[in-house]
């Protein structure tokens, strides 16, 4: 993948996430669907997904829910696009452009 994409959308990892996520398309019928061993994640997914709303379903909270704001508060959670050098742990660039407030990271 040095030299091609598979997708064609170019090298930005984010547009190929953008592509999964936003452009699924319609409702697909699975009922005659076969899936295998390596489907395994996908049926759990899914598993997870029917438990949640028929949980909702049934008046219950769906997972995860936090009804009390101090609960609901991840100060640590976040997410960065970047290219690190490798010289540099991970780690600690992760952090230091966090509490900077920075949304990304500078490209090495």
């Amino acid at each position: 993948m040095n030299t091609s994409t598979w997708l064609g959308v170019g090298y930005n990892f984010v547009v190929h996430d953008k592509v999964a996520t936003e452009s699924a398309g319609e409702i697909q019928d699975r009922s005659q669907e076969h899936t295998t061993w390596s489907d395994k994640a996908i049926v759990m997914q899914r598993l997870q997904l029917l438990k949640a709303i028929a949980d909702v379903q049934a008046g219950e909270d769906a997972p995860h829910t936090t009804r009390d704001p101090e609960a609901n508060r991840y100060p640590f959670l976040g997410a960065v696009d970047a290219l690190i050098p490798a010289s540099e742990d991970w780690h600690t660039s992760w952090s230091r452009y966090y509490a900077a407030g920075r949304e990304t990271v500078p490209s090495a």
